[in-house]
């Protein structure tokens, strides 16, 4: 089966296989020969109250050579294809994945994100960002991101269009706790509305831009 719009499992689904090009919740259960395929450009979100006891796949639809995937910001070891495989999907594995690559032309460029959201222990958790704003906003050329971080992590700031596409991307290695200030400089910016989103620890914030160039 290939599902085009948000795929929320509440009850068992067996013996399929999904390509899923769009979101993904799994409030029951995936298994018994089931495979989970996640494709497509566009950012996904998986969400889950239950494992996915099957192989799940997690792809990047872009041509080039040395993949290298990512977690929450760092390479995980030995995933540099274009799969990254899951036997199962656990809670345990939630965070925001992405795969770096060389294009066609030798540029180094980034698959769009996964994002795998443990709801259950996210709501357990204390809230890692606060007091994110972005001044001036509406902005011209530059504005400043401020946020109060409640963990030493990586910050990965995100620009991102109206339809979801990272449009540049930041990442602040292993920043400390406290109140950061990021500037964000896009002097070729289309005018109109944007979003910046601040990801720690696999937890984003997204608050809305306005370029009034």
């Amino acid at each position: 089966f290939q599902i085009y719009n948000h795929l929320i499992n509440k009850n068992s689904m067996q013996s399929m296989n999904l390509k899923v090009y769009g979101n993904l919740t799994n409030y029951g259960t995936i298994d018994n020969n089931s495979e989970v395929q996640l494709v497509g450009n566009l950012t996904q979100y998986i969400s889950l109250l239950s494992s996915i006891e099957s192989p799940t796949r997690f792809y990047c639809d872009e041509s080039g050579h040395n993949y290298q995937w990512m977690k929450n910001g760092a390479d995980i070891l030995n995933q540099t294809a274009a799969i990254l495989n899951f036997n199962s999907l656990q809670l345990s594995d939630a965070g925001v994945y992405q795969c770096r690559y060389i294009n066609v032309t030798g540029t180094t460029e980034y698959s769009r994100e996964i994002i795998v959201n443990n709801v259950t222990g996210l709501r357990e958790l204390p809230e890692l960002i606060s007091d994110f704003s972005a001044y001036p906003n509406p902005f011209n050329i530059s504005t400043k991101l401020v946020w109060e971080q409640n963990i030493q992590a990586d910050a990965i700031v995100d620009l991102l269009d109206l339809q979801g596409n990272s449009f540049a991307k930041h990442i602040l290695s292993n920043s400390v706790t406290g109140r950061h200030e990021f500037t964000l400089m896009v002097p070729d910016l289309k005018p109109g509305i944007w979003f910046a989103r601040l990801t720690i620890n696999g937890n984003p914030k997204t608050i809305k831009l306005v370029n009034a160039k």
